[in-house]
């Protein structure tokens, strides 16, 4: 397995290429956006077990939320969220860096989970009720806008017969040398790359690494999602600006 960790053109960015047998025989994008969703709702599962462990040690974990600006050029805002350990009434704790140093080692001993997991919630995404990888674009396509609107994750299928060479195929090949190097060969001049390559071009030289790829834009992947995804994976790239 090779992790690019150098620069890439997405500030906040994750990207993972697979092989179809790592999903199983004659796997579909459906089986994989399943494969996804089952690492999502075992990750959540162990949430709502260690807050639960939380508990029983006499604290409760309590969420902060910090509104911050993006940096699109409009006047839209982000949130950031931590967790603090605090007591039954809300207070925070007087903990000593020793104390705390030991629940958060507990919480990864018992449920490996980091408690600096800023993109965990409490509850398991409603979008884990859908069955295929359609049910899943369409529950966010029919969403209002809202701050929970965003699509973790989008999938792509190399094998497919109705594969374009868009703005997103082309950055992802980008962040990868393997792809890169083969399409640049064929494409020196990268910027017209879209008009000037075959998109048997494009397959080949991604399925040469693996059939599939599950990109995430805006980072919003627990980070134990994260690390799941680079195991399977056959290239993994993830950027944090």
């Amino acid at each position: 397995m090779k992790i690019r960790t150098d620069f890439v053109t997405n500030s906040s960015s994750s990207s993972f290429i697979i092989s179809s047998d790592k999903i199983g025989e004659n796997s579909t994008i459906d089986d994989l956006y399943r494969k996804i969703r089952d690492i999502y709702v075992e990750v959540y599962e162990s949430w709502q077990k260690t807050i639960k462990y939380v508990e029983q040690q006499g604290y409760v974990w309590k969420e902060i939320t910090t509104i911050i600006p993006t940096f699109s050029g409009r006047d839209d805002t982000q949130e950031y969220t931590r967790y603090e350990f605090v007591d039954a009434d809300g207070k925070k704790l007087r903990m000593s860096n020793d104390e705390n140093a030991w629940l958060v080692e507990q919480i990864k001993e018992n449920f490996d989970l980091d408690v600096e997991d800023h993109y965990l919630n409490r509850d398991l995404p409603n979008w884990a009720d859908c069955e295929s990888y359609k049910e899943f674009l369409n529950y966010f396509d029919n969403r209002a806008r809202d701050k929970d609107d965003y699509k973790p994750f989008y999938l792509y299928d190399f094998r497919a017969k109705d594969l374009e060479f868009g703005d997103n195929l082309q950055e992802i090949a980008g962040w990868y040398e393997e792809i890169y190097n083969t399409l640049y060969e064929i494409v020196p001049d990268w910027d017209y790359a879209e008009s000037k390559l075959m998109i048997d071009d494009v397959r080949k030289a991604f399925i040469a690494v693996g059939d599939f790829c599950i990109s995430s834009w805006e980072t919003h992947m627990p980070y134990h999602v994260i690390e799941k995804l680079t195991e399977m994976s056959n290239l993994s790239c993830w950027h944090m600006g």
